[in-house]
């Protein structure tokens, strides 16, 4: 008679698997045909794994994540403010040929004086 074990981890992982108490009849004897039942409490315990870690703790995962984050929205906030402070900077830029002619007026400007081109207050 032959008896074996079997035991899976999946692909990339690893794992031990132990026997940790077994239990067995032939059926040899005449009855009970049927084995003892196992003492967990007397069982050993089972040894400390010693198989190297694989991935992130989770408190340096989460510490990874907050940081970028907050990188993130810093440089969000960097981008909008320095466009903010171009946009306030950017006057009336007139062109030599502008002097002495008409100046260029913006759309907002347009749309306010019509109130928003209405029929009436066309200009």
């Amino acid at each position: 008679m032959y008896v074996g074990f079997t035991a899976a981890t999946g692909r990339d992982q690893s794992s031990a698997h132990y026997v940790m108490g077994w239990s067995f009849s032939s059926g040899v004897d005449p009855p009970p045909l049927v084995a003892e039942p196992l003492n967990l409490s007397e069982l050993p315990p089972p040894p400390p794994n010693t198989a190297k870690k694989t991935g992130y703790d989770p408190q340096v995962l989460s510490l990874i994540v907050a940081l970028s984050g907050v990188t993130l929205i810093l440089l969000a906030l960097l981008f909008f403010f320095v466009m903010y402070k171009k946009r306030l900077q950017q006057g009336e830029i007139l062109e030599d040929w502008e002097i002495n002619h008409p100046h260029r007026l913006r759309y907002k400007d347009l749309y306010a004086a019509t109130d928003g081109f209405n029929v009436n207050r066309i200009i």
